[in-house]
């Protein structure tokens, strides 16, 4: 009878029970506490990187990178600004939320019906 590679750390290994699966288990359990410390640092670690990002983000409402000279209005969940940079055509604006969000497939409801507002607002500028 061959067996997986589950059970290579059992030397007789036509007997393993479920049981057998437990005891071991909870002994290489002793070593989570390890494991949720690394996890525990990882996600710190992740939580800083984000936190910098969300600071030199150049779009966030909050950021000291943002140009608030060129805000030309502010909604509750988004605001209408001028472009940063050269336009792309006659009449450029750049509608944003103002929490930070990755892509509009994310976006919520209320915040799409504001950016549709925007747009609506930009066209009669």
């Amino acid at each position: 009878m061959q067996t997986g590679p589950k059970f290579s750390d059992k030397t007789d290994r036509d007997y393993y029970t479920l049981d057998d699966m437990f005891v071991s288990n909870a002994a290489k359990g002793e070593r989570s506490g390890e494991v949720e410390e690394r996890q525990r640092r990882q996600a710190i670690q992740e939580h800083r990187q984000l936190a910098a990002c969300m600071e030199n983000c150049p779009h966030c409402f909050g950021s000291p990178r943002l140009p608030k000279h060129l805000i030309v209005a502010i909604g509750s969940k988004v605001y209408l600004s001028l472009p940063n940079y050269q336009s792309l055509t006659e009449g450029h604006c750049v509608i944003v939320p103002m929490q930070h969000i990755t892509a509009a497939t994310l976006l919520d409801e209320d915040i799409w019906e504001e950016i549709q507002v925007a747009k609506a607002l930009g066209l009669m500028l």
